[in-house]
This record gives structure tokens, sequence and C-alpha cells, in this order.
């Protein structure tokens, strides 16, 4: 080993010495473009929210982390995590967090729930019931939640104030591979924003969500917030085939299974396209038949109601 030359490199000051500040360290390290900086998700909420302006917008992130489903199939809810946001209508870009609590059940009283917040809110009630949650709910214009299909079902059976709301859902109703984002993962998510955090605590779940959804996406000066909530507004039609073993095609049409069925989820313009085939097929005798059409809002979609039937074709 070459001692001097070792000495040499030991005593050369680092690159970022003569930064004065860890903010400076930081943004030296972001000049760098070999390394990437990840922000540490923080739960945080204002103590005193000011008054909304006319283009202001409320939102509620909803996660929910449950049980395994027991014997009968049924899952327990073990915590629920809720933050309230402003949002920019006309932009997506994301104004001040209101609200930032997590809800457990009460260990003896049915319907009541423990509250606690990480983001250091005070004044909060110790114990809440549903009529709680609905007041905190109804100014809220979306719910968003990144796997609605499975809180939405939860959430509604124990708050049915959220049975009347607009849902969207960040893992389906955002095409991330079209953006060139092949994981929808909110881990994977949020470390291709600039994020890191620790999963599977509702609450912080709930802002590592609002932290993706804040980013401005790559190739246009758009907020993700704003993507999904344009993507979810318009009506969908779902699409029940079968059942069939195997269809020709259908994968490329949009189908997936779903148990001894085809199910796909269109647009009201793709549905239009879409007829033709299902004209054809409503005659055949085996597979690939029509069963059931709906048309469904933001209010149903993710949730065990099936929308509005649409006469077979």
């Amino acid at each position: 080993m070459d001692t001097p030359s070792a000495t040499r490199q030991s005593n050369s000051p680092l690159p970022w010495a003569s930064c004065a500040t860890v903010e400076d360290v930081v943004d030296w390290l972001r000049s760098n473009t070999d390394v990437e900086v990840m922000a540490k998700v923080q739960p945080t909420c204002v103590a005193i929210a000011t008054p909304r302006s006319s283009s202001e917008r409320e939102a509620m992130i909803v996660d929910v982390e449950a049980t395994f489903p027991d014997r009968q199939g049924q899952r327990h809810i073990r915590s629920v995590g809720l933050v309230i946001f402003r949002y920019d209508a006309a932009t997506g870009r994301l104004g001040q967090v209101t609200l930032s609590i997590t809800l457990t059940p009460h260990a003896s009283v049915a319907g009541h729930w423990h509250v606690s917040s990480q983001a250091g809110m005070t004044g909060l009630p110790s114990v809440v019931t549903a009529e709680q949650v609905a007041a905190w709910l109804a100014d809220c214009e979306w719910v968003v939640s990144h796997h609605a299909e499975f809180d939405r079902p939860l959430v509604e059976s124990v708050f049915p104030a959220f049975c009347s709301k607009p849902w969207a859902c960040s893992h389906r109703g955002i095409d991330w591979r079209s953006h060139g984002i092949r994981c929808a993962k909110l881990e994977y998510l949020a470390m291709r924003t600039g994020h890191w955090y620790v999963p599977h605590d509702a609450e912080t779940d709930c802002h590592a969500l609002l932290a993706v959804l804040a980013s401005e996406v790559p190739e246009a000066p758009r907020t993700w917030l704003d993507i999904l909530i344009k993507a979810e507004t318009p009506d969908t039609v779902v699409v029940k085939m079968g059942p069939t073993p195997y269809v020709h095609d259908a994968r490329e049409r949009g189908y997936r299974r779903n148990g001894d069925w085809l199910q796909a989820r269109f647009d009201v313009a793709s549905y239009q396209r879409e007829l033709p085939a299902l004209r054809r097929n409503l005659h055949l005798a085996f597979s690939f038949r029509p069963h059931s059409l709906h048309r469904i809002g933001a209010t149903d979609r993710y949730s065990c109601r099936p929308g509005t039937a649409i006469p077979t074709p």
C-alpha cells in the first residue's frame, strides 16, 4: 500500500466541505447528475387553516390498514388514515393540509374510533363517531385512495357518508405506463417523485400519496392530481362477458379475467367503438356473449354497487 498517497487522499477535503448548512449540501447533491436526493415523507398539517379562495377545492385521501381475511372471508379494519387537503381546481396544484389523523377502532364501544395524529394536530377529540367523520367529509369534492377497490368497501361499511362522494383511484385512474412509469406501487411512485417513507402506516401512506400527486408530470406543467381528477370524472362502462375459457384478441381489447368471466372497463367513447364487436358476439352460441353492461360514475366506481344497467346491444 502506498502510504503517502493514502494519506493525501484521506486529508483531501470532501466536495461539499464548503457548504455551510444541510440545505447547502442537499442543493450541491441535487446539482450532481449522478446523485438522486429523496426527501422523507413527513405528515404535516397547518394549525389554523386560512379561508379558501374561490378557485380552491377540498379533497380527502383515505388509506385503510386491515387484517387478513378470517375463516368467513371477512377483513377487520386496524386503522384508517384521513388527510384533507386543498387544491386549485384549474391547475391541480396543492394547497394547505387542513386535517391529518389516524382512526383506530374503539376496544369496547362499537361505532367509536380513537383519534391520533402524526402531524401534530391539537384540539382533536379523543374519540369520534361516524357523524364526526361525515362532518369532516362534507366539504370534500373528491375522495382519493391508491387502492380504491380495497379501501372503499371497507370505509363505507363503517362510515356511510363516503357512499355519496366521488372516488378516484391513483393506482388505476392514471395510466402510469403511458408516462414511462412501469410500476404503480405507491413506494415506487414515491421514489420516482423524489420521496421515501416507511409503508403500511395509514396516515403516512396518505401523505406519501399526497406527495406523489403534488409532483409535476415530467412532460407537462401539470400535477398528477390534475391528471387523476380529469381521468376519473367521466362515466365508464363496465362490460362483463362469458362464461368462456378463451377469446381471441380479448386482452388487446381491454378484457381481463374475473373468475369464469371476462370484464373490461371502457370510457364512453371507447364503449361506442366496442359496440360493433358486442353486437357481433351477441349471436354466438357459447363464448363471449355480453352478460351485463353497466354505466358507472365516480360516485359508484370502486364500490360494491354496480351502477346503472345498460340494455344489451
